[in-house]
């Protein structure tokens, strides 16, 4: 029987419209891969707009809002360390009108972004704490 091992990874899990997403907020690769994502979901935008005013009928459209939510939300599960973001967003679409007015996702980036941002300043600190220390040595 093999030995088991575990360190800490600085993974958390937070619990997101009842669906558990795990993540390290702290980490840098997570910062840069959800600016990437912030990046390209503006510019899915932008091209799901120009289709879909060239959409004749009902059909044509579904089939882009299906096609443009899939998209999305495999990126965000690429981010998040493979989480169900359909369960996330409770099946229905990302450009879902909510509520408040929002699309789904805007409403989803507010609610994450603090917590990634938090962790980013949290990682700058830990390294201007190591800088200090290797200047001190």
């Amino acid at each position: 029987m093999a030995d088991i091992l575990t360190f800490d990874t600085g993974v958390k899990e937070f619990i997101i419209n009842g669906v558990p997403v795990r993540f390290n907020p702290a980490d840098p690769n997570l910062y840069s891969r959800f600016s990437d994502l912030q990046s390209e979901v503006v510019r899915i935008e932008a091209d799901f707009a120009e289709k879909r005013a060239g959409c004749t009928d009902t059909a044509s459209l579904l089939a882009l809002t299906s096609q443009y939510d899939k998209r999305v939300k495999s990126m965000l599960s690429e981010v998040f360390g493979g989480a169900d973001m359909d369960a996330v967003f409770g099946g229905a679409s990302v450009i879902s009108p909510t509520d408040g007015g929002n699309m789904a996702i805007k409403n989803f980036f507010d609610c994450i972004t603090p917590i990634i941002q938090d962790g980013v300043k949290e990682y700058a600190k830990q390294e201007a704490v190591q800088a200090l220390s290797e200047i001190q040595q």
